[in-house]
Formats: structure tokens, sequence, C-alpha cells
């Protein structure tokens, strides 16, 4: 009984890290590829700067809110979640970067293109996020 009871509060525990997960993400999303978005339509700016600029934005945002309020991590100004997260924006501006470019060279719009990268980028995110930044204590 008391096994059923732990998995339980394990399986809402969860439940709830993905939705507010889904929640802030949606919110850190809509904001960034917002600023990403009007950046793409500067024609002279570069898909690299766009996304460069607009990933800089996710991740000051996304440390806060995702450390603080989806994970509910503790030591956040401890030296390597701070690293691996600072790594972590890398990788993804580099995925978003490299999304843009290959459907750019597909003929797609810049734009749309990086539209269609959100889902891709934000499993990514998820992912490392849970399993290699903000580690249970």
């Amino acid at each position: 009984m008391i096994y059923q009871g732990s998995r339980l509060r394990a399986s809402k525990l969860v439940a709830g890290r993905k939705r507010r997960f889904g929640l802030a993400g949606l919110v850190n999303i809509l904001l960034t590829n917002l600023i990403l978005q009007g950046l793409l339509l500067i024609p002279a700016l570069p898909s690299s700067v766009c996304a460069l600029m607009s990933q800089a934005w996710n991740g000051v945002m996304g440390y806060i809110i995702y450390g603080k309020w989806v994970f509910r991590a503790s030591g956040l100004r401890e030296g390597r979640p701070l690293l691996r997260y600072s790594l972590t924006q890398v990788l993804l501006w580099f995925l978003n970067w490299s999304i843009i470019s290959i459907g750019v060279s597909a003929g797609i719009n810049r734009n749309l293109t990086a539209l269609l990268g959100v889902p891709i980028l934000a499993v990514i995110s998820y992912a490392i996020q849970k399993y290699w930044i903000f580690l249970p204590r």
C-alpha cells in the first residue's frame, strides 16, 4: 500500500512538472519567437545573429522559470546547473540556427522554418533540463 501511494505521488509530481513546463514553455516560446520573428524580418541581420539574440532572452528567462517553477530545483546559483544550462543554450542556439539554415537552403521562408523548429527544440530542451541540468537533490 505504501508503495502504491508513493508511485501515485510521483506520478502526480511528474504530471504537474510537465504541465508547468508546458505552460512556462508556451509563454517563453511565444516571447522568444516574437523576438526571433521580428529580428528575422530585418534582412540585414543574419539568421545566426537573430537566433543568438532570441536564444539569449530564452536562456535568461528559462533558467529562472524552469529552474525555480517547473523543476523546483535548489542550488541554482551554484556553478554546475548554471554551466550546464549555458551549454544547453549554446546547443539550442546552434540547432535553431541550423534548422533555419537548412530550411532556407530548401527554399522555405526563414520565419516559417524557425516556427517549424520550435517543437523539436522544445522536446530536446525538456529532456536535457530534466535529466542533466535540474536534477533532484
